[in-house]
């Protein structure tokens, strides 16, 4: 007697016999390609988020449907529906009579169904990766007849460019990486090349009373071709949804994934009073104007003017403060590139408490503002409070992804905090967002992050960047010179610093380097020499900078001016220790280290000590630190040989080895050796 077959063999059997399972084969492969359909065009046919999970019910209630169906009743071959007849009424040994067509058809559903999923699972991400979401929005024309209208152009550009930058799907350079194209024309394909993006939007306004019309249009970058264009006619009031409108459609069209988040922050109106918008928009312009033609005064003054005005209006307009908050920032920091120069000046003031209290205020009213928390992440930064100005830093990141300050803010965090790594990689996300002012200082971040870590060639490759982008040759051969002298390598150090000096003689930067390269060549005459006219036109021109004075009082005392030296000790302490009571970036690290050295060489072994502990609990366990320790600089020559001083320094070493080796690891691992 053959063995009975179980009940779970049973069942699969009935579920064939009544052609269940061919039935299940064809309804999966159609569901397949209902839920493609409903992706590809949910986007460009503008449907809801919910779109696809009502559909998916509505695939699952159907499931059940065709189940109960297919179990209760069959399609015969000689047309028709009938009931399936029970298994215990088919006679033994009775074959069930299929329709080619079903056969054909679950074929068919069968393959159907593997080859959407190997479109679905294995190119997928392929093409995810492949896919450059990013889009550059050129400067609108004006087409008003009146000029002064301008601003308005301009702030509604601004306004749809904010709006991109806030999904975090899209790469969207800043308003100072395209304004250099306002009033150079380019080819489509050039801006998109020099730019790096895929996509171009174009727009022109015009603004009667309260009549606006709009003209967008996106383009394809990599091949010069239009994709589509948009024309509105619409009421002032309706300048916000507009603007919103622009900025998903543009979206959409390049497939970026939209938040509810992201979509809450485009669609909110930053206020109820129009005029207020207006004097925002008038003051927006006044201070992006004086920050791209660096006329700082006077641009400020008319942006503040203009702030307050639409405060006047809406004394809640948290855009208002912002505004304000960053007009104090501006003045707290400078940043100067142009053709020939570049520098970057910070200086403490009572601006930055201003901008901190203007910065908090907005932060009450609106927590969605990015500036605001850029300001107040700049503040907590130069108090020193560097964890809580990280906080501030990402927090911005997360409202606007596309934000090479906030980028630059948590990049400097990371290396204050040790975390190199992080903050190369924050580097790098700026340097590929940013094309305009902020890019050399990037270079110079990336150039002294990568020489810290004691990566010296990677390092000059953005150095040489730094000298395409900018021209400047005297911070182009001084840094150069800090790389040869710190690779020991004096004679060509030495040449580096005369070429600056020979660029530019009356340079207080090639005068003071002039000073290093004969102190570290043990001239010690020439050294004083130039430390002497460092010092003197320093005095002339007011600034308080005493960089250095450690030098000259060694240089001094080389010479046998020893009281002179002692003078230029002395001042040195007071400056390394005053610093260090403000907690200043140079006072919780190259302070400490300078006023270490200065005790070791004096003699003063106990004092020299407890700042050398102090040493390893900073985070400038760097290379050029570690080289001043194991012999570049003669300040510490005394106690060199001790063995406390060499426990203090190995225990650094081990530190900085170990970042070190993080970031060696994640270059090869990218590719970037």
């Amino acid at each position: 007697m053959p063995p009975r077959p179980n009940k779970l063999s049973q069942f699969w059997q009935e579920l064939k016999r009544r052609k269940v399972v061919r039935v299940i084969t064809i309804y999966a492969a159609v569901a397949f390609v209902i839920l493609q359909l409903v992706e590809i065009l949910a986007p460009s046919l503008r449907l809801p988020e919910w779109t696809m999970n009502f559909i998916l019910i509505l695939l699952c209630v159907g499931f059940i449907i065709t189940v109960i169906v297919s179990w209760i009743y069959d399609i015969h071959p000689e047309g028709g529906i009938v009931k399936t007849e029970p298994v215990d009424k088919v006679k033994t040994g009775e074959k069930p009579v299929t329709s080619n067509s079903w056969k054909i058809a679950s074929y068919i559903s069968f393959i159907v169904i593997v080859v959407l999923i190997v479109l679905n699972i294995i190119p997928r991400s392929d093409k995810n990766e492949s896919l450059d979401k990013s889009i550059a929005v050129l400067p609108f024309r004006n087409d008003s007849p009146d000029e002064s209208k301008m601003y308005f152009i301009n702030g509604t550009m601004e306004a749809i460019l904010d709006n991109l930058c806030k999904i975090k799907d899209l790469r969207v350079p800043g308003r100072t990486s395209v304004e250099q194209y306002r009033n150079n024309p380019v080819s489509i394909s050039t801006v998109a090349e020099e730019m790096n993006v895929s996509y171009i939007l174009e727009g022109s306004g015009h603004r009667d009373g309260n009549s606006v019309r709009l003209v967008v249009q996106l383009l394809d970058g990599k091949e010069d071709r239009h994709l589509w264009s948009r024309t509105y006619e619409a009421d002032i009031e309706e300048i916000f949804s507009l603007q919103s409108e622009i900025a998903q459609l543009v979206a959409a069209e390049i497939e970026a994934i939209i938040t509810p988040m992201e979509k809450a922050l485009i669609e909110k109106a930053p206020t109820a009073s129009l005029t207020a918008y207006d004097y925002y928009q008038r003051g927006r312009e006044e201070h992006w104007s004086s920050v791209l033609n660096r006329e700082y005064r006077s641009g400020l003054e008319k942006a503040e003017y203009f702030y307050n005005k639409a405060l006047e209006y809406d004394p809640d307009y948290a855009s208002a403060y912002a505004g304000l908050a960053m007009v104090y920032y501006s003045r707290y920091s400078a940043i100067t590139v142009s053709g020939d120069q570049y520098s970057a000046d910070y200086y403490m003031s009572k601006d930055l408490d201003t901008m901190n209290l203007l910065a908090r205020k907005a932060l009450l009213l609106d927590d969605q503002i990015a500036d605001v928390y850029l300001a107040i992440g700049m503040y907590e930064l130069e108090s020193g409070n560097l964890y809580e100005s990280l906080g501030f830093f990402e927090q911005a990141l997360n409202i606007n992804p596309n934000y090479p300050m906030a980028l630059l803010g948590a990049a400097s965090n990371h290396k204050d905090l040790y975390d190199y790594l992080n903050g190369i990689k924050l580097l790098h996300a700026a340097e590929r967002l940013e094309r305009g002012a902020l890019l050399p200082v990037i270079y110079i971040s990336l150039l002294k992050a990568y020489w810290d870590m004691g990566f010296s060639e990677k390092g000059f490759q953005y150095g040489n960047r730094f000298l395409s982008v900018t021209g400047d040759s005297i911070t182009y051969y001084l840094m150069k010179y800090i790389g040869e002298f710190q690779w020991g390598n004096q004679e060509d150090a030495n040449k580096y610093a005369n070429s600056a000096f020979a660029f530019d003689s009356t340079s207080t930067d090639a005068i003071l380097y002039m000073g290093r390269a004969f102190l570290d060549s043990k001239r010690y005459e020439e050294a004083y020499t130039y430390y002497s006219r460092y010092f003197s036109q320093l005095e002339t021109t007011g600034d308080l900078d005493v960089n250095d004075m450690n030098r000259m009082g060694y240089a001094l005392w080389m010479v046998g001016e020893r009281d002179e030296a002692r003078y230029y000790f002395s001042q040195m302490i007071d400056h390394c220790r005053r610093h260090i009571g403000m907690n200043s970036s140079y006072g919780r690290e190259g302070a400490t280290f300078d006023i270490a050295g200065v005790y070791a060489f004096l003699g003063e072994k106990d004092s020299a000590y407890f700042y050398l502990e102090e040493l390893t609990r900073t985070n400038w366990q760097v290379s050029y630190c570690l080289d001043m320790l194991n012999g570049l600089d003669p300040l510490f020559e005394s106690i060199r040989q001790e063995e406390r001083f060499q426990k203090l320094v190995s225990k650094m070493e081990a530190k900085y080895q170990a970042e070190h080796e993080r970031i060696r690891q994640w270059l090869e691992e990218n590719d970037m050796l």
